[in-house]
C-alpha cells in the first residue's frame, strides 16, 4: 500500500504498480516497456521533474543519444540489465542516488548540464563515463564500483566529489580534466590510473590506496619474484597540475585522535612515474619502506608487473622529482632517503640484469655494480647521507686498521715480544692519530693512511653538509 501512496498508479501485483514491481515475469517485463514510453512522455510534458524514483527496469535500457530537457530523477531505481546512455544529454539536474546498476552502466560521451548525483549508487558491473562532460557538480559520495570504472577523458567543469566511494576493481581517470576534486575516505582496491589534468585543488584525504588499513607496508615483500601475481598500484603517470592547481595528500589530526593512533596514511602503492610533482603536496603521507628507508614503489617492483619495462634511469628520475619536491618543502630527512634511491638507481644502471641474461652475465653485472667508485661511495657513507657510517670507518681506522696492522706486523716479524703488545699498540695508535689528521708521515704506510684519511674526512664534510645545510632545490 505504501507504493500506491507514493506514485498513485494502477496496481499490477502485490500492491505495486508495474513500474515499481520487483522480480517481474516475462509478461510483466513486456508490459513495463509497452507502457513506459507513454509514462515517460507524460512526465516530460506535464511535470517539472521527470521523476522515475524507485522504478525497476527489467532487462536492458536503451537511452542512446537521448535528450532530457528537464531535471530527471532515477533515485533508488534498479537497472536489472545493461544501461546505455551513450551521448545522452541531461539539460537539468540528474539524480541517480541509491540507484542499483546490476549490468553495465554506460555513460560514454554523456553531457550533464546541471548537477549529477550518484550518491550511494551501486555499480555491480562496468561503469563507463569515458568522455563524459559534467558542467556542474558531480557527486559520487558513497558510490560502490564492484566492476571496472572508467572516467578517462571525462571533463569535470564543476566540483567533483568521491567521498566515501569504493572502487573494488580498476579505476581509470587518464586524461580526465578536473576543476576541483575531493577523494575523502575513498577506497581503491584495484589499479588506479590518475594521469589527469588538475586545473584546481585536488584533495586526497584518508584515502586507502590498494589496502584496507592506513598502515604502510614494507616494499621488500613486494619485490620477491612472483610472476603470477600482479601487484595493484595507483599511477599518476602523465598527470599535470596547472598553475592554479595543487594535489594534496592530508590526514586530519582529529581522524588520528578518533583512531587513537598518530599515523599518516600510506602511499606505498602509488606510482609517480612520468608525473610532474612540482605542485604536489605530500603533507601527511607515509612512504613505503625499502631496505630500511623511504622509497618509491617503482624501485621495489622494477622488472616485474606492472613495471616490467621500467628502466633504472626512469626510476632515478622519479626519485629525483620526489626528492626535489620534499627539499622545496624543507623536509630534508625524507628527501635524503630518496637521494639514496636516486644514487642506487645510478649504480644499478651501470650493469642492469635483464630477463634472459646468463648466470655468467649476471655475475659480471654484479661485479660491475659493486666494484666501482659509486659502490665505494655507498659503502663508506651511503652516498653522503650517513655520517654514522663514516664515523664507524674513522673509528675503525684510528683504533683497529692501521695501528693493528703495524702492531701485528711487528709481532709476526719477530721484532716484538708478546708481552710488549699493548705498549706497541699504544705507540702505533698515537702515531696513527697524527698521521690520520695529516700532521706527519714517515713511511709508505703513513702516506697511504693520509690518503685514506683524506677520503674519509672529505666524506664527513659531504655528509655534514647534506645533514646541516639548507639544500638548494634543483630547477
Amino acid at each position: 500500500m505504501r507504493m500506491m501512496k507514493l506514485c498513485g498508479r494502477r496496481v499490477a501485483r502485490g500492491s505495486r504498480c508495474i513500474f515499481h514491481l520487483e522480480k517481474k515475469t516475462d509478461k510483466e517485463a513486456h508490459q513495463f516497456y509497452r507502457v513506459f514510453r507513454r509514462e515517460f512522455e507524460r512526465l516530460e510534458k506535464s511535470e517539472a521533474v521527470i521523476d522515475l524514483t524507485g522504478f525497476v527496469f527489467p532487462g536492458h535500457l536503451e537511452m542512446r543519444d537521448r535528450v532530457f530537457p528537464k531535471p530527471i530523477a532515477f533515485n533508488r531505481a534498479t537497472f536489472s540489465g545493461n544501461v546505455l546512455f551513450h551521448r545522452a544529454r541531461f539539460s537539468g539536474q540528474a539524480w541517480f542516488d541509491n540507484a542499483t546498476f546490476s549490468g553495465q552502466a554506460v555513460f560514454r560521451g554523456a553531457t550533464f548540464g546541471g548537477d549529477a548525483w550518484f550518491r550511494d549508487a551501486k555499480f555491480s558491473d562496468h561503469a563507463g563515463f569515458h568522455g563524459a562532460k559534467f558542467s556542474d557538480h558531480a557527486g559520487f559520495h558513497g558510490a560502490k564500483f564492484s566492476g571496472w570504472a572508467g572516467f578517462d577523458r571525462a571533463t569535470f567543469s564543476g566540483d567533483a566529489a568521491f567521498d566515501g566511494a569504493t572502487f573494488s576493481d580498476d579505476a581509470l581517470f587518464d586524461r580526465a580534466m578536473f576543476r576541483t576534486v575531493v577523494f575523502r575516505g575513498t577506497i581503491f582496491r584495484g589499479n588506479l590510473h590518475l594521469g589527469a589534468r588538475f586545473d584546481g585543488p585536488a584533495l586526497f584525504e584518508r584515502v586507502l590506496f590498494q589496502r584496507d588499513t592506513i598502515e604502510p607496508s614494507d616494499l621488500s615483500g613486494l619485490s620477491k619474484p612472483n610472476p603470477v601475481q600482479k601487484v595493484p598500484v595507483t599511477s599518476f603517470s602523465g598527470a599535470t597540475v596547472e598553475s592554479n592547481g595543487e594535489v594534496r595528500f592530508i590526514q586530519p589530526r582529529e581522524y588520528n585522535a578518533r583512531l587513537k593512533v598518530e599515523r599518516n596514511f600510506a602511499i606505498d602503492r602509488v606510482s609517480f612515474l612520468n608525473a610532474d610533482l612540482s605542485r604536489f603536496n605530500f603533507q601527511d603521507v607515509e612512504w613505503g619502506r625499502y631496505h630500511n628507508r623511504r622509497a618509491v614503489v617503482e624501485e621495489a617492483l622494477m622488472g616485474r608487473p606492472p613495471f616490467q619495462d621500467v628502466t633504472p634511469q626512469q626510476v632515478r628520475q622519479v626519485c629525483a622529482r620526489v626528492r626535489d619536491n620534499l627539499e622545496r618543502a624543507l623536509r630534508y630527512p625524507e628527501a635524503g632517503d630518496f637521494f639514496i634511491g636516486e644514487m642506487e638507481m645510478k649504480r644499478v644502471a651501470l650493469a642492469y640484469d635483464r630477463p634472459g641474461d646468463s648466470r655468467s652475465r649476471r655475475t659480471l653485472n654484479w661485479l660491475r655494480r659493486n666494484v666501482s667508485t659509486i659502490a665505494l661511495y655507498k659503502l663508506f657513507s651511503m652516498y653522503g647521507e650517513s655520517w654514522r657510517r663514516i664515523a664507524v670507518w674513522i673509528l675503525a681506522s684510528l683504533f683497529v686498521l692501521f695501528p693493528g696492522y703495524r702492531t701485528l706486523a711487528s709481532l709476526i716479524g719477530g721484532s716484538l715480544c708478546p708481552n710488549q703488545f699493548w705498549n706497541a699498540y699504544y705507540m702505533n695508535f698515537t702515531r696513527n692519530v697524527f698521521v690520520f689528521f695529516q700532521l706527519r708521515s714517515e713511511d709508505l704506510i703513513d702516506v697511504i693512511e693520509r690518503m685514506w684519511s683524506g677520503l674519509l674526512l672529505g666524506l664527513t664534510l659531504v655528509a655534514l653538509r647534506r645533514q646541516l645545510e639548507r639544500h638548494r632545490p634543483t630547477s
